[in-house]
């Protein structure tokens, strides 16, 4: 009964001689038929010797009237009768209706049928494992593009962090220490100046010289300098998020990997596409074979 569950085609084989009504064997028959009877096709062999003619129609009456009673749809049913050609004599095989022929055709169909579905579902796995190597490798191709990215902001980043650093502690020392070390702000320095008095009298005072005005001075120094500093907070920040943000590697798969999932897609492309486009050239010329036969 389980084997029947992954059969595509069930024959009984009713033997006139050999008693083909015995309750055991019609059992059988009946259970099959609740669960498989589309599948179930009957046959009475040895069809030759079931004596004269009247004696095959009793036989075949019982037969039928007895399947009748325990098969289900008996309005589809059919008893093929069969028997082997060269053991009959030559009456026999033109008065005779002999189905053995019908029925090794209907064995090689479903065996085709069978072969077909399997080289379809072949198929449809190979193109399916073909998208799903081509997904990882592309995949793994974004990530490696990714990682070498990641490395690149790497540098970047950390080079403008060092000067955002540097610009912040020379901004501190600039505002709160009154230190500049670079000179960016300096004095033109000291100068003896000559003052005329009103009763004409001249005496000489040492004056400081005016503080260098150019750009980097003014932003460093404007506002007390509190735009400055908040600025290079903020762009030290906003490093740190792109740090975060840009510098995460992604797994990637190793060379050994893509080299396997590689190997493996070769193999579906070459050896196992091209059998199965040969056995299905094979089949499709067997059959046209037996068509013209």
């Amino acid at each position: 009964m389980e084997l029947a569950e992954h059969a595509t085609m069930i024959m009984v084989f009713l033997d006139p001689i050999g008693k083909a009504l015995v309750s055991r064997c019609m059992n059988v028959v009946e259970k099959l038929a609740v669960e498989h009877s589309a599948k179930m096709s009957y046959y009475l062999t040895k069809f030759d010797t079931a004596g004269d003619e009247v004696d095959r129609t009793n036989v075949v009456s019982q037969i039928v009237q007895e399947l009748q009673g325990r098969v289900r749809a008996t309005h589809a049913l059919k008893l093929h009768t069969m028997f082997l050609p060269e053991r009959a004599t030559e009456e026999v095989r033109k008065n005779l209706p002999n189905k053995i022929g019908d029925l090794c055709q209907n064995i090689s169909r479903e065996i085709d049928s069978r072969v077909q579905d399997v080289l379809d579902g072949l198929s449809k796995d190979c193109a399916c494992l073909s998208k799903i190597v081509d997904a990882k490798v592309a995949r793994n191709r974004k990530c490696v593009t990714h990682n070498t990215f990641s490395v690149v902001w790497k540098v970047v980043i950390s080079l403008l962090s060092v000067a955002v650093v540097a610009a912040l502690a020379y901004w501190t020392a600039l505002n709160h220490a009154e230190l500049d070390p670079l000179g960016v702000c300096d004095s033109e320095g000291q100068r003896v100046v000559t003052v005329s008095q009103p009763d004409g009298s001249k005496i000489q005072e040492v004056k400081d010289g005016a503080t260098n005005s150019n750009l980097w001075c003014l932003g460093l120094r404007a506002g007390g300098g509190v735009p400055c500093g908040a600025g290079l907070l903020l762009a030290l920040v906003w490093l740190m998020y792109l740090w975060v943000t840009k510098t995460k590697p992604t797994d990637q798969l190793s060379a050994e990997d893509v080299k396997k999932l590689r190997e493996i897609q070769a193999h579906i492309n070459e050896t196992i596409i091209r059998k199965h486009k040969a056995l299905k050239k094979r089949l499709t010329e067997d059959a046209l074979d037996d068509q013209l036969s």
